[in-house]
C-alpha cells in the first residue's frame, strides 16, 4: 500500500493480512477494497434497482440496507498495540475491510493511555478521508480515533469490543458518521472532545460498559435521528461545557439515565423520544445548563426529568408522562426555567421542588398525576406561575415541611383531593389564583403553617373552602370565597389567622365557623 501510485485501487483478497508492528501510513490518494457479496454485483440485464424500495420499507434499518461488500472476507490485523492504518492525507477510501489491533502483552490499567495518546485501530491525522461497509475492533484502545482537524466520513460502518472508545474525535476534528452501529465498547461507543464538531446522524449506538455516548471537554457535534439504548451509564452523557445538539433521537432503555449533563454541560435537546431508562429520563445537575424543548419524556423508572446539584437550564414544551415518580424533581439548590410542558399520566408528582430548590415554573399543564400536581417542601422557593393543575387524583398543590414560594395566577381545578393543601410550617404565598371544583375543601391549612392567601377565587368546591386547624396562623385578604358546597371558611383545632376584606358568600352553609380554641382570629 505504501509503495501504490497515487489514484491506485488495491483489491485484498480474502484471508487474515497482517502489518505486524509497523503501521501502514497512508498519505496519499488511494482506494483500498475488501470483498464483494456476489449478490451485490450489478446485473446488466436488470431493469429494476438491485433493491427494490419496497423491500426497503420492509427493513428500515439504513445500518444493514445496500450492503456490498461481505466484512468478514479480508481482515487486515496489527500486534503489540500498533494502529493498522494511520491516515495523513486526503482522498483516502477504504472500503469493505475489517481492521483489527491486538495486543499480545497485558497492560496495566494505569498505565494505559487514554485520550488523544490512546492506541487504536485506526488513527485519522489529518485530512479527508472515506471508510465504507468496514468494521473496527482493538483489544488494545480505541477502534477509531480521529484528531488534528480531520473529517473523515464513516458510512455503514461497524465500531465494536473496543477495550476503550468504540469511535473517539479530539482535537477539533469533525466529519460525518452515518448507518453505522457502535456497540460494546468498555469506555463510552462514541466520545467527542476537545472542540471536536461532528455530524453523526441514523447510527445505532448501543450495549456499551459506560455511556453510549459522552461528549465532553468543550465538544460539540450535532447527532440526529439516532438510536441509543441499553448503555450500563447513561445512555448520553454530557459534561464539563461540551455544547451539542441532540435532534430527533430515540433514547431508551439505559441502565440509569437516558441523558445526563452535568459539570457544566450545555447542549440543545430537541425532538427526542426519551424512554424506558433505568433512573430518570434526564438528569441536570453540578452547574448544567442544557436546553430542552420539544422532547417526549416518558415511562422512565424514576423522575422524568430530574435537576440537581445547583443545575439550571431550560425545560420548555415538552411532553412528560407515565413517569414512575416526579414528572420534574428539583432539588438542592437548583434553579431552571419550567414553562409550557405538558406533565401528566405519572404514578408520583406532577412537579417536586425540595431540599431548597428554586426555579420558575410557568405556563404549564400538570394533570392526571397520581399524586400531587405541585409539590414544595423542604426549604424550596420556587415562583409558580399561571399554570393549569387540574383532574389530579390526589392534590392539586401542597406546601410542606418548611416550603414557600410565591404561586400566582395559577389555575387549580377539578382535583381529587383538595386544590391546595399548606402544612409542616410553611410559609407559601398565594396571590390572584383560581381554586375550584375540587371533589373536597379548596384550601386546607394545618401544622403551624403560616401562608399568606390574597385576591384568589375559592369557589365551587364540593366541601368547605377554606380550612384551617392545628395552629395554622395565615393571613388572608381581599380573597372571595363562594359557593363551596358547606361554609366559606372552618377555623376549629386551635387554628388562628388574619381575615381581612374577604368576601364569603353564597356557601351552602355559614360564611365562618369557628371553633372553641380558636381564639386568636384577627380582623375578622
Amino acid at each position: 500500500m505504501e509503495v501504490a501510485d497515487e489514484g491506485q485501487i488495491i483489491v485484498l483478497q480474502p484471508g487474515k493480512h497482517s502489518v505486524g508492528s509497523r503501521a501502514v501510513v497512508l498519505d496519499k490518494r488511494l482506494r483500498i477494497e475488501g470483498v464483494r457479496k456476489l449478490s451485490s454485483l450489478p446485473d446488466p440485464q436488470a431493469l429494476v434497482p438491485r433493491i427494490r424500495d419496497q423491500d426497503r420499507l420492509k427493513n428500515p434499518d439504513t445500518t444493514k440496507t445496500d450492503l456490498e461488500y461481505d466484512t468478514d472476507e479480508a481482515r487486515i490485523l496489527s500486534d503489540y498495540g500498533t494502529p493498522v492504518i494511520v491516515i495523513a492525507g486526503s482522498g483516502i477510501e477504504v472500503v469493505g475491510l475489517t481492521l483489527m489491533q491486538r495486543v499480545n502483552f497485558k497492560i496495566k490499567e494505569e498505565n494505559r493511555p487514554l485520550g488523544e495518546h490512546a492506541m487504536a485501530t485506526v488513527e485519522i491525522q489529518g485530512g479527508s478521508c472515506f471508510f465504507t461497509e468496514c468494521t473496527f475492533t482493538s483489544d488494545a484502545g480505541m477502534s477509531c480515533k480521529v484528531s488534528s482537524g480531520a473529517s473523515p466520513l464513516f458510512r455503514k460502518c461497524k465500531f465494536e469490543f473496543s477495550r476503550l472508545q468504540g469511535l473517539w474525535f479530539g482535537s477539533r476534528a469533525t466529519g460525518r458518521v452515518e448507518d453505522c452501529i457502535i456497540m460494546a465498547c468498555t469506555e463510552a461507543n462514541l466520545q467527542v472532545e476537545g472542540h471536536a464538531d461532528p455530524v453523526v446522524t441514523r447510527c445505532k449506538i448501543f450495549s456499551s460498559f459506560a455511556c453510549g455516548v459522552r461528549v465532553t471537554d468543550r465538544g460539540k457535534g450535532l447527532f440526529t435521528d439516532n438510536e441509543i439504548y441499553n448503555c450500563a451509564a447513561a445512555n448520553v452523557r454530557v459534561d464539563d461545557e461540551a455544547e451539542p445538539i441532540f435532534r430527533n433521537n430515540h433514547i431508551h432503555d439505559g441502565a440509569v439515565e437516558g441523558i445526563s449533563c452535568l459539570s457544566n454541560g450545555l447542549g440543545f435537546f430537541e425532538n427526542n423520544d426519551i424512554v424506558g431508562n433505568g433512573a430518570s429520563g434526564i438528569v441536570v445537575l453540578s452547574g448544567a445548563e442544557p436546553t430542552i424543548v420539544h422532547n417526549t419524556v416518558h415511562r422512565n423508572r424514576d423522575h422524568g426529568i430530574c435537576v440537581t446539584g445547583q443545575g439550571n437550564g431550560t425545560i420548555k414544551d415538552n411532553d412528560i408522562f407515565q413517569n414512575v415518580l416526579a414528572g420534574v424533581y428539583i432539588e438542592t439548590g437548583s434553579n431552571p426555567t419550567v414553562c409550557h410542558n405538558r406533565i401528566s399520566n405519572g404514578l408520583g408528582t406532577g412537579i417536586t421542588v425540595a431540599d431548597e430548590g428554586e426555579g420558575l415554573v410557568e405556563d404549564n399543564d400538570i394533570y392526571l398525576n397520581k399524586l400531587c400536581g405541585v409539590e414544595v417542601r423542604s426549604g424550596a422557593r420556587p415562583l409558580v406561575r399561571a399554570n393549569r393543575v387540574y383532574e389530579g387524583v390526589g392534590v392539586g398543590i401542597r406546601v410542606g415541611q418548611d416550603g414557600g414560594g410565591r404561586f400566582l395566577d395559577n389555575q387549580i381545578y377539578r382535583n381529587s383531593h383538595s386544590g391546595v393543601v399548606c402544612e409542616m410550617g410553611c410559609r407559601p404565598h398565594f396571590e390572584g389564583n383560581a381554586i375550584f371544583e375540587g371533589e373536597t375543601d379548596g384550601v386546607n391549612i394545618s401544622s403551624h403553617s403560616a401562608a399568606v392567601f390574597k385576591r384568589n377565587i375559592i369557589s365551587r368546591n364540593a366541601l368547605t373552602g377554606v380550612v384551617v386547624t392545628r395552629h395554622a396562623n395565615p393571613t388572608m385578604i381581599g380573597n372571595t370565597i363562594s359557593e363551596n358546597k358547606r361554609c366559606g371558611v372552618q377555623i376549629a383545632d386551635s387554628g388562628r389567622g388574619v381575615y381581612e376584606g374577604n368576601d364569603v358568600s353564597k356557601n351552602y352553609e355559614a360564611g365562618f365557623r369557628i371553633g372553641v380554641c380558636s381564639r386568636s382570629l384577627l380582623h375578622l
